[in-house]
């Protein structure tokens, strides 16, 4: 009888460790193709958005229209042109060029201090662009509309994320 049992939790110990192994290989094999699907997604999507975009000459774009504005880690940026007026093109991004958070430090703050500004108008601003484009980015002036924490304010700025406001302006 004795044997029988030690049998029988040895054969169970042995099972689990079996199944415990599995568990772990099958983990690590999901989490591997999940990566590497993501990786070859996002680069195919990148070379399939390359490849079919009909860019407009700046110089002659208008609302609409797609222009190549500036690199990103050696890739072309296309923007999409939302407005034009006079020689002035308002752009936004066809698509996610970089991730960065709003701020660095989990504290309210304004538009005007905050680590995602600064990042915009110097690192990703200098990175971006050759000294010709710089030359042909304006400052604009950005309104901070009140809220609940903030009062309105303006500041200037060569490269700013949409706001709410101004897409609902723009559906107007």
């Amino acid at each position: 009888m004795r044997q029988t049992k030690k049998k029988k939790s040895g054969v169970i110990l042995i099972v689990l460790v079996v199944a415990i192994l599995a568990a772990i290989a099958g983990i690590a094999w999901y989490l591997y193709n999940k990566n590497n699907a993501q990786e070859e997604a996002a680069g195919h999507y990148i070379e399939q958005k390359v490849e079919k975009i009909e860019y407009t000459d700046i110089a002659k774009a208008k609302a609409g229209d797609t222009v190549a504005f500036g690199k990103y880690d050696d890739e072309k940026i296309a923007w999409k042109v939302l407005e034009k007026k006079d020689n002035e093109l308002i752009l936004l991004s066809d698509h996610c060029i970089a991730k960065h958070a709003y701020h660095d430090k989990n504290k309210a703050v304004t538009w005007e201090t905050c680590a995602l500004r600064k990042w915009l108008n110097e690192f990703f601003y200098q990175k971006t662009f050759s000294d010709k484009e710089k030359a042909q980015i304006i400052k604009t002036k950005v309104v901070n509309e009140d809220n609940d924490a903030f009062d309105t304010y303006e500041t200037l700025n060569r490269v700013f994320p949409i706001s709410f406001s101004w897409d609902m302006r723009s559906e107007t």
